[in-house]
């Protein structure tokens, strides 16, 4: 509360409320590193966030475009046309034209999949098909490639030596074992040790020697295009 008094002499009315306190230089300088630690910290966060923003989209996009590959393979593809020329291994198949881009048929899209499979056993209508979703960085369309390896055990997970066409390996692809009883295993490349060829795994695969497989590889990048796989067994038009 101001309390006010009257000078006898002047007349002037005079106050007993003391000047309050203000901050000095040196707290004013601590309160803006203080603040400029915390805005810097905060600001750390947004990249991460970005990322893991984009990673979220990229699985919904990878799961949505997958689905829709499989419900066109299984309505255009048929059986008679033998697809994977009668192949037990994994083989390519690339007959549905600008049908692989997504949204369908949009070819100027950056979205799309590539379709690989194999007959269960041979003459049967019998197959599995292996979609692979992706969304280029470049102008080049991806493919899938062949490559061989050697894989093996890495705590929980596995390592692959890769013992040809190391080049087609980007990080992020998905690695598709392509022939024998395994034939279908796969997982995303997390870690890539190009000096070496060796390529960890974000899952464990069963351990074999010289190994076919396949992978997702887009000319000109660094990274894989993949952003969903699927794999089903089914049976196709007649």
């Amino acid at each position: 509360m101001t309390v006010h008094q009257c000078n006898r002499v002047t007349g002037h009315r005079t106050s007993n409320l003391r000047p309050q306190g203000a901050f000095t230089l040196a707290e004013l300088l601590i309160a803006v590193a203080v603040l400029g630690v915390g805005l810097s910290m905060v600001a750390s966060l947004f990249p991460a966030a970005l990322r893991e923003n984009q990673r979220s989209t990229d699985d919904v996009l990878g799961s949505i475009i997958c689905q829709n590959g499989l419900a066109v393979v299984k309505s255009k593809v048929t059986h008679s046309s033998d697809p994977f020329s009668g192949h037990t291994w994994f083989s390519n198949y690339s007959g549905l034209g600008n049908d692989c881009y997504f949204p369908v048929g949009d070819s100027d899209s950056n979205m799309g999949f590539c379709i690989t499979g194999r007959m269960i056993e041979a003459g049967k209508n019998d197959y599995v098909i292996a979609i692979l979703a992706y969304r280029t960085r470049t102008s080049a369309n991806p493919i899938v490639r062949w490559i061989n390896g050697t894989i093996s055990d890495l705590d929980d997970v596995s390592e692959v030596s890769v013992t040809n066409n190391p080049h087609f390996v980007q990080m992020g692809t998905p690695m598709l074992i392509g022939s024998g009883a395994d034939a279908g295993a796969w997982g995303y490349v997390v870690a890539w040790d190009e000096a070496n060829s060796k390529a960890v795994l974000d899952r464990r695969l069963p351990p074999g020697a010289n190994v076919s497989m396949r992978v997702l590889h887009e000319n000109g990048a660094t990274e894989s295009p993949a952003i969903g796989v699927l794999i089903a067994r089914t049976a196709l038009k007649d």
